[in-house]
């Protein structure tokens, strides 16, 4: 083989050579432009993650707010209902009381079964008032149909009310702290 034959062939591989440096120093550089722009992706990816996450969080908090303003609402409902059967109770309205001791318990029981927000010891107390309310309710209408005067029994009837607008009460302002 003659020295130029050499030559040209050492010349041919370097600029093969050459080509394939640049070729690859090209594609690693294309390389790593791939690898920012996913870096980058990935982390607009996790900043929409956690938006949407708070977003989330935001809505449950908002209905969970509102669920509790629904509660406070028909508790102080059934106060108010409370203090009207109390003062018709002192009236001896006996026709009226049992429409509105029957409308306590609808009221209550919807409050009990609708509200997750009352603690189970709380719907075991708005339990125990509805059975006392029933109880009251009872004796008033068994009077109205016996023709039995029970105007002495306002004042017992009152002193089972009390506790129960005091229970009412307590379970509002607990909820008020939680909102």
């Amino acid at each position: 083989m003659n020295i130029h034959a050499l030559y040209v062939e050492y010349q041919q591989m370097s600029n093969l050579n050459f080509a394939g440096i640049i070729a690859s120093i090209v594609g690693a550089i294309l390389g790593l432009g791939g690898l920012i722009y996913a870096i980058k992706a990935w982390r607009e990816a996790e900043k929409a993650k956690d938006a949407a996450n708070a977003s989330k969080k935001a809505s449950e908090d908002a209905t969970a707010s509102i669920n509790k303003n629904f509660a406070i609402s028909d508790l102080s409902s059934a106060i108010f209902l409370i203090e009207e059967i109390k003062r018709l109770n002192r009236m001896k309205k006996w026709e009226i009381l049992v429409e509105r001791y029957g409308n306590l318990i609808k009221l209550l029981s919807a409050i009990k079964a609708q509200h997750p927000d009352i603690s189970n010891s709380e719907k075991r107390r708005i339990q125990n008032a509805i059975t006392q309310i029933r109880l009251i309710e009872e004796k008033v209408d068994d009077s109205l149909c016996r023709g039995v005067n029970i105007d002495d029994q306002s004042a017992e009837f009152n002193k089972v009310l009390s506790p129960i607008f005091d229970d009412l009460n307590e379970i509002i302002n607990r909820l008020k702290t939680t909102i």
